[in-house]
């Protein structure tokens, strides 16, 4: 099994195994687009499928989790602490 499809699985597990949690409508279509996460550099979710995911990734042994921001300022603060590969700062950095 790929990867990707791990992930999903995994994911999914952790969301419907939290009994305190219920399933919201949007969820399922967070959840489609976990696929994608091993194929990409940087993934923004909502904070709850970034945790069940986070979850499911550490389970796995994965590091997929170091991809996941909740949100896109959280995204552009941690893109700002790595280096410009031509020594300059980036520009969307406070």
């Amino acid at each position: 099994m790929c990867a990707a499809s791990k992930l999903v699985f995994s994911s999914f597990h952790s969301l419907i195994g939290n009994l305190g949690d219920k399933l919201q409508d949007s969820d399922l279509g967070d959840l489609s687009h976990v696929h994608a996460i091993p194929y990409v550099d940087y993934f923004t979710f909502d904070r709850r499928i970034a945790a069940y995911t986070t979850m499911a990734s550490k389970s796995l042994g994965m590091k997929q989790h170091e991809k996941l921001f909740p949100n896109i300022k959280s995204l552009i603060a941690d893109f700002c602490k790595m280096p410009d590969p031509c020594g300059r700062r980036w520009p969307q950095c406070p």
